[in-house]
């Protein structure tokens, strides 16, 4: 009896780890060089080895870095109990972040995300949930990126707009010739209804319309310019 109750309590604590996310948590410790003392480490990262390369960057002795893998917090009650009362089918596995965004999925009626998109925004270090509907995956990309970035990402979609498919190959090039339009006051201003603070921008939603409301404007003087940039 004391064996089964034993091996009853390892099997609660056996991690349950959430591979719907496009990246993953490390906990553990380390030596700081700066201080000679262990701290405890706590880091997000796509892989183990990009964090440990990001702990050693941040000053961290590598021999002394001993880092696991953790879980994603779950969901919370008032999640599920929204998903629920919405008779939404909740995922095995999913994680709070998994359910905040597919609680934004279904309330804003986003379609699914664009898998090449995905893969970009992966690339890109973007973290965000494998269940991000588009307008989710837009936002996220969005504020992860700089300004420069933005301008890239931007002529990425005016790109796609006209001619219907991703050209991420050119994402470099479009950061490299930034500077010639960021300083240009015609397009600055109003490329800035997407680029000045917290404002977001959706890319062009042309499949069926505009009836999911989220889809950015052709008739802007930065849309007209980019255009000019891609063709």
């Amino acid at each position: 009896m004391k064996l089964f109750s034993m091996f009853k309590k390892s099997a609660e604590v056996t991690p349950q780890f959430n591979d719907n996310m496009n990246y993953m948590i490390f906990e553990g410790e380390g030596i700081y060089s700066k201080t000679g003392r262990k701290r405890k480490i706590h880091v997000e990262a796509f892989s183990e080895s990009e964090a440990i390369t990001e702990l050693v960057s941040d000053g961290y002795n590598q021999e002394s870095i001993q880092i696991h893998r953790v879980p994603f917090d779950p969901p919370s009650e008032e999640q599920l109990a929204a998903m629920k009362k919405h008779h939404n089918k909740i995922p095995k596995k999913a994680c709070m972040i998994d359910i905040s965004f597919l609680i934004s999925k279904y309330m804003g009626n986003e379609r699914e995300s664009d898998k090449d998109l995905m893969t970009f925004a992966t690339n890109q270090k973007v973290k965000f949930s494998y269940y991000a509907g588009e307008k989710s995956l837009y936002n996220c990309i969005w504020h992860n990126f700089t300004l420069e970035e933005k301008f890239a990402f931007y002529l990425l979609c005016v790109e796609k707009d006209l001619k219907g498919k991703w050209q991420f190959e050119k994402f470099d090039y479009y950061k490299s010739i930034s500077c010639d339009y960021l300083n240009d006051n015609k397009f600055m201003n109003s490329f800035k209804r997407y680029s000045a603070n917290d404002n977001s921008f959706y890319g062009f939603i042309r499949d069926k319309g505009v009836e999911y409301g989220y889809s950015a404007s052709q008739n802007t003087n930065c849309y007209k310019i980019a255009a000019s940039i891609v063709s």
